[in-house]
């Protein structure tokens, strides 16, 4: 059973905890990696190979990426409270986020930020504490971070689950934030709410990410 640490010093046996910041954190913007950390391969090179497309026409692989793109800024720029302009294709996805997140979140711990790592980097979506996973018996706030990755696919990526086990390594290696649950978040074309899928198998996934890693560094001599 791990232990979490409140404000006061006290130990709260139970699950990753993590405490409710009183404000949302903001975005840091890493100045200090050098260029020789920004030529190392992202978290979305290492597993490209894995993602194969092979009944898309590369027209409509390229719309595919563009609406990625889309709704993934304007998300992220809701979160904070900013205004976004949206193609009305794309509006349907960006407003079955909104319904979600106004729904369901709680606190937002990060927001789009990236990581680094010794070997690789990644950027994540976030990590919110939502309002199911909140535990309160010491009389402090306390939340359980989950890690949220966006996507707008219909169908389920085959290296999502090592991609957001990649995610979820980073944000507990490079921020110290212990990472509760892991999930893929389907926007919906036609407005509806988002559809969540869990990840439970985190050391699984991350060791199929490692062992991507190696054979990028192997086949690209690094």
């Amino acid at each position: 059973m791990q232990t979490g640490i409140n404000p006061s010093g006290r130990a709260v046996e139970g699950r990753n905890l993590y405490p409710i910041p009183r404000m949302p954190e903001l975005l840091v913007l890493d100045e200090e990696i050098d260029e020789e950390m920004r030529t190392k391969p992202s978290v979305t090179q290492i597993l490209d190979p894995f993602y194969s497309f092979p009944t898309m026409a590369r027209g409509h692989l390229a719309a595919a990426m563009m609406r990625g793109t889309v709704v993934d800024q304007a998300a992220a720029a809701y979160v904070r409270g900013l205004p976004s302009i949206v193609f009305p294709e794309y509006q349907g996805h960006v407003d079955s986020f909104c319904s979600w997140f106004d729904s369901t979140v709680l606190k937002v711990i990060l927001n789009h930020e990236r990581l680094y790592a010794p070997d690789f980097h990644g950027e994540l979506d976030f990590v919110f504490i939502i309002k199911g996973d909140v535990f309160d018996g010491t009389g402090e706030p306390y939340g359980i971070p989950s890690l949220w990755d966006l996507k707008t696919p219909i169908q389920e990526g085959p290296t999502w689950c090592a991609q957001i086990a990649a995610y979820k390594y980073l944000v507990e290696k490079i921020k110290g934030i212990m990472i509760g649950r892991c999930y893929a978040l389907q926007t919906q074309a036609d407005g509806s709410i988002a559809k969540a899928t869990e990840y439970t198998d985190s050391p699984r996934d991350l060791a199929a990410f490692m062992n991507a890693k190696a054979a990028w560094r192997y086949f690209n001599g690094t």
